[in-house]
């Protein structure tokens, strides 16, 4: 019995030790309005609005190579530029980066959706230890029509 006990132990190390870094979404509206984000579930925006997103990751192993400003964001297979009015979401300004905590990282966008429709924003860390990558899909609606 011990000697499973310690068997289920050493796995369930080596099965945490295996896994990426651990992120955490919050979006935030004009008005301070905060959601966290599940990535398995659809963000619905709202179109023509400003919002930011707090991207959040703790490193779960020590001394990472990969600096926080070399997450990649993607949005709909290309990479998500500053002040590219092309894109669906148009960047504000470039994702700003402060450690809050030894192995704890927080990630400010500032962004504006521009064009209502499904879009998929793809948040990654490449490195020699498993990485991250996350898909989250953003539903913006058009913006209602206003009649006098």
């Amino acid at each position: 019995m011990k000697h499973l006990l310690i068997s289920l132990v050493l796995s369930a190390v080596a099965v945490t030790a295996a896994f990426p870094c651990e992120f955490t979404y919050t979006m935030i509206d004009a008005q301070g309005n905060k959601s966290e984000i599940d990535p398995l579930k659809p963000v619905i925006l709202n179109s023509e609005a400003a919002y930011t997103l707090v991207i959040s990751y703790w490193e779960d192993h020590r001394n990472c190579r990969v600096a926080p400003e070399e997450t990649l964001l993607m949005l709909d297979g290309a990479r998500w530029r500053v002040l590219r009015e092309t894109q669906p979401l148009v960047l504000s300004a470039a994702p700003f980066w402060e450690q809050t905590a030894s192995r704890t990282h927080e990630g400010t966008v500032h962004f504006t959706t521009q064009t209502a429709g499904s879009w998929v924003l793809e948040v990654m860390r490449i490195c020699d230890r498993e990485g991250y990558a996350e898909q989250i899909v953003i539903l913006v609606a058009a913006a209602h029509a206003h009649t006098d």
